[in-house]
């Protein structure tokens, strides 16, 4: 909600214009993505993700449970 909230107010002038660097819907949506394609950032941000993914599947098939 406090993302929200700083995304509102800061895209009501020029003078809170530096409130959306604290927001997270502007960090996701404030390069136009659908316009523009995904930035460095975001391409970073899906390769920790499927990082961590792996990492928990191969730990997860790696269990010692029942055998």
């Amino acid at each position: 909600m406090l993302g929200y909230v700083l995304n509102a107010v800061g895209n009501q002038g020029d003078a809170l214009k530096s409130l959306l660097d604290y927001s997270p819907i502007h960090w996701a949506y404030g390069n136009e993505p659908l316009l523009h394609g995904l930035g460095a950032g975001m391409w970073l941000l899906l390769a920790c993700i499927v990082a961590l993914l792996v990492a928990g599947v191969l730990r997860f098939r790696a269990r010692d449970i029942g055998r």
